[in-house]
Formats: structure tokens, C-alpha cells, sequence
């Protein structure tokens, strides 16, 4: 969160997987690690009001990174 642990990131978005559901968008790629620690990554994000500790939200966002946790959390997205 302060940025010390910055990694790069490719993603493309992913039509057939974002069409198979409406109001959702996913984005695949990898996630570049250090020393060929490459991975996996996804972003889902779904148009459905989300509420957290800064008020409400117009999107749902989900991270999901292979062999990592899943992050899930509200997102605001310019359209």
C-alpha cells in the first residue's frame, strides 16, 4: 500500500470470459515477478453497488493472482 512493493503487470482484456456473464468486465495477463517468478493474474469487475468504509461504490473489483490470495474490494472505473 505505500508502494514500496511495486511489481509491473501485463493484462488484456478477456471478451469471451467477460461476455459469458453481463455487467462484467475481466482482464487476464501476468503479473512480472523477480527472478522468473512470473504469474498468473485476473481482474473481474462487476457493475453492482458495493458499499465500504468510503461510501458506496458502482463497481465490484476482484484480484486474483495464481497461488495468491484473492483480493475483493469496491472500485470506482471511468466508463
Amino acid at each position: 500500500r505505500d508502494g514500496s512493493d511495486q511489481q509491473n503487470a501485463t493484462l488484456v482484456y478477456d471478451l469471451q470470459r467477460a461476455n459469458a456473464v453481463p455487467r462484467t468486465h475481466v482482464l487476464a495477463g501476468t503479473l512480472y515477478g523477480g527472478e522468473g517468478d512470473d504469474r498468473p493474474l485476473t481482474v473481474t469487475l462487476v457493475r453492482d453497488t458495493c458499499a465500504n468504509d468510503e461510501g458506496e461504490h458502482a463497481w465490484r473489483a476482484e484480484i486474483a493472482i495464481d497461488g495468491g490470495t484473492v483480493l475483493r474490494g469496491c472500485a470506482d472505473v471511468a466508463t
